[in-house]
């Protein structure tokens, strides 16, 4: 929700949460949520005024690839697995393993949110890599595969937008639980990384956020050469019931 600053503080964002509100009651529906709310700013005072309460937090770090010594990026894979990278679109091989491998992010910490990331299928992940070419959206990704069984065990993914072509954009990272404590997510970021510069050495900055919680992965984004720019703050609130209907 936006409104613009010649009109704030005049009840304009409360009227459209308003009716927001009365569009989205359904009988299975119990909260509303707000996400990505600068944290202390006039979006959280707002909301917290309105009875919502923040429930996770989240840092946005950047990285300026001008400013990071690359061999950071020098990590080597572990034995009994190998790294496939893609643009666009998952090798037909992989796409079920992958798909299974991106439920894995459902396990990181998300506070007090009811918000869950979807499981997705592979039909799923077809339909997103399709609206994403639909969207001029470069889809790039790595992922750690079991040499054993020929399976995704961990993935990292990235974005480069049209309207912002030298800057990516770090999308999940994540490692099945089996495959954990091998230090895996690094391994595909890393390779995700020296493949973004050396196909598009234009790039000036990777930009991410990771659970204000999650201290492994902030520590892994660090070593890469992140540092954390601003906070952000996802809020909830029992979404209000619906009006009894008027006697007749």
């Amino acid at each position: 929700m936006t409104v613009h600053p010649d009109h704030r503080r005049r009840g304009v964002g409360t009227t459209l949460l308003d009716a927001v509100r009365a569009d989205v009651r359904d009988p299975g529906r119990t909260t509303i949520e707000g996400f990505q709310l600068p944290a202390g700013r006039s979006g959280e005072k707002w909301a917290t005024a309105l009875g919502f309460r923040v429930t996770y937090a989240t840092v946005m770090q950047a990285l300026v690839v001008a400013d990071v010594d690359l061999t950071r990026w020098d990590v080597a894979t572990p034995a009994g697995y190998r790294v496939v990278h893609w643009v666009g679109a998952a090798p037909a091989e992989l796409v079920e393993s992958y798909a299974r491998a991106r439920r894995a992010i459902q396990d990181a910490p998300l506070g007090d949110t009811g918000y869950q990331s979807p499981a997705r299928t592979a039909d799923q992940v077809r339909a997103e890599e399709a609206q994403l070419r639909d969207q001029g959206v470069e889809q790039r990704v790595a992922v750690a595969v079991h040499e054993e069984t020929g399976e995704v065990a961990g993935m990292s993914e990235l974005y480069v937008t049209p309207q912002r072509p030298r800057w990516g954009s770090q999308r999940d990272t994540a490692v099945r639980a089996e495959h954990r404590g091998r230090g895996l997510g690094t391994v595909v970021k890393a390779h995700l990384y020296r493949r973004l510069l050396a196909d598009r050495p234009d790039v000036e900055r990777i930009h991410t956020g990771t659970g204000a919680t999650n201290t492994h992965m902030r520590r892994v984004n660090e070593a890469f050469g992140f540092t954390t720019v601003s906070e952000m703050v996802n809020v909830s609130r029992a979404l209000d019931p619906a009006p009894p209907a008027p006697r007749r």
